[in-house]
């Protein structure tokens, strides 16, 4: 549980460009709210926010993620979870 609620590594997939973007809003909001830890952000289309590189291979995800958000359609879910398990 504490991972859950101290992460030190933060994925946030379903990210965009778009200014009304979902992902893209939590990304600014853990940055903005003085989360200290590691942000990655992961989307389908490559780019920029924040100064972040959207990344958008799973191989490119690190090893030891501590708290996943997913923001992408239903069919996608199961995969990211497996990647996440495989990724720890």
């Amino acid at each position: 549980m504490e991972k859950l609620f101290y992460p030190q590594r933060i994925i946030v997939f379903g990210v965009s460009t778009d200014k009304n973007n979902l992902g893209k809003n939590i990304v600014e909001n853990l940055i903005e709210f003085g989360f200290n830890g590691e942000i990655i952000a992961f989307g389908k289309n490559e780019g920029f926010i924040v100064g972040r590189k959207i990344i958008t291979s799973y191989n490119d995800i690190p090893y030891g993620i501590d708290l996943a958000a997913i923001l992408t359609p239903a069919p996608t879910v199961p995969k990211i979870i497996e990647i996440c398990g495989e990724k720890g």
